[in-house]
């Protein structure tokens, strides 16, 4: 099985997951806190093994369950991403959503947020997710992906496609290496019959 790109975009990064795999089964004291759960999920989600990437993954939301220490945001915020990864959309809406209220205004989740609701297929849906992307550029001006997303939303599914040209220019002022970006405003431009204006400098 594999993981689609949208769901590569949100999977909790694990640079060696064999290696953290043998690491972390040989030491019961780091898988038993929330941290060495959630990698456990990301070695396992990243080694294409779903069904003990979804065990670690409940496991690691029961130990936050109760949690009200300072990483409770950045843990939610890794709960609703493997949800997201495998599948799993309404507890990755509800892990994020906790995150949010555990952190208002962080670009990682709003951003998070603004990629679970994209592709939801509704108009309400698209609606939150252009509102996260938009809040995501708010809370970290000098990061272009959440520009990149948002800029594709309202090209691709609101039709606003004068507003997706004004901010894939944002996300390129931010990013001048941003192929994404250089390569959505050459769509919109193309599609406004404006293409001197798709070439950034």
């Amino acid at each position: 099985l594999q993981l689609g790109p949208r769901q590569r975009l949100i999977e909790l990064e694990v640079a060696d997951p064999k290696a953290a795999l043998q690491i972390l089964s040989s030491s019961p004291a780091l898988r038993a806190g929330p941290e060495g759960l959630l990698l456990l999920a990301g070695a396992h989600l990243a080694l294409e093994d779903l069904p003990a990437a979804r065990a670690e993954g409940r496991s690691a939301r029961k130990a936050v369950e109760g949690d009200h220490s300072p990483q409770r945001a950045e843990r939610l915020l890794a709960l609703g991403r493997l949800a997201m990864a495998l599948g799993d959309l309404s507890s990755g809406r509800a892990e994020l959503a906790a995150a949010e209220q555990a952190n208002p205004g962080d670009e990682a989740t709003q951003y998070s947020t603004g990629l679970a609701f994209a592709e939801s297929g509704s108009a309400a849906g698209t609606a939150k997710a252009i509102a996260a992307l938009e809040q995501a550029t708010l809370d970290d001006p000098h990061k272009a992906r959440a520009g990149v997303e948002l800029g594709r939303l309202l090209y691709e599914k609101s039709g606003q496609w004068q507003r997706a040209a004004g901010v894939y220019h944002q996300a390129l002022s931010m990013d001048v290496r941003s192929l994404a970006a250089e390569e959505g405003l050459v769509r919109v431009c193309t599609a406004l019959k404006k293409p001197g204006e798709a070439v950034y400098h």
